[in-house]
């Protein structure tokens, strides 16, 4: 496969604030025994298709049963759960405007979320929520760039090497068809090796 695109999240009205409000924040542990275990604190009731908290590709239940149905490769999925959900409206908000309707407490973006209660029913309403497992492949990006070096990559629709997610021209297609709204895909830069 030659033609790969870089997956990132679409910009998010109100810069950082917006971005929390729109993909949350993801924690994850891995155990000695190498099982691994995602949680994510974030606002409802509204939870997207797909988000980006701290650069990892996130699905909702109904989005990964659409990607799964497709046949991509390179990825599986492992749960995620919900460790914080706090109710802020924020979809009705003017997108438009340059600042949000309210700043949080202390005004940094996190506060939306750190200085609010958990609201116990509003997680029972939220989707199943899912990351997308992409190994890490040592060698593919250039050093000190977004670069993919060319024929590096593996025979896959996405793959990924540290935080930088690439997708098929395939996959591509799919996601910016199907959850355009909440996506950019530009074509990678790609160097030789």
């Amino acid at each position: 496969m030659s033609d790969f695109y870089e997956l990132r999240r679409r910009r998010a009205p109100w810069g950082d604030y917006g971005d929390m409000l729109l993909n949350g924040m993801m924690n994850g542990h891995t155990y000695f025994d190498g099982t691994q275990e995602y949680s994510v604190e974030r606002a409802g009731p509204f939870v997207p298709p797909v988000m980006f908290p701290h650069g990892e590709f996130l699905v909702t239940s109904e989005a990964k049963a659409q990607i799964e149905k497709a046949g991509f490769t390179g990825l599986t999925f492992a749960p995620v759960t919900y460790n914080k959900v706090v109710s802020i409206d924020w979809r009705s908000w003017d997108r438009s405007a340059d600042e949000p309707e309210t700043y949080p407490a202390n005004g940094e973006p996190e506060n939306y979320i750190e200085r609010r209660k958990h609201n116990p029913e509003l997680e029972a309403s939220m989707p199943a929520i899912f990351v997308a497992v992409v190994p890490r492949i040592e060698g593919l990006q250039q050093k000190g760039s977004r670069a993919m070096i060319r024929g590096q990559a593996p025979d896959a629709d996405i793959v990924r090497s540290y935080s930088i997610l690439w997708v098929s021209g395939r996959f591509e297609r799919f996601l910016s068809g199907n959850f355009g709204e909440w996506i950019d895909c530009v074509p990678a830069d790609q160097v030789d090796p």
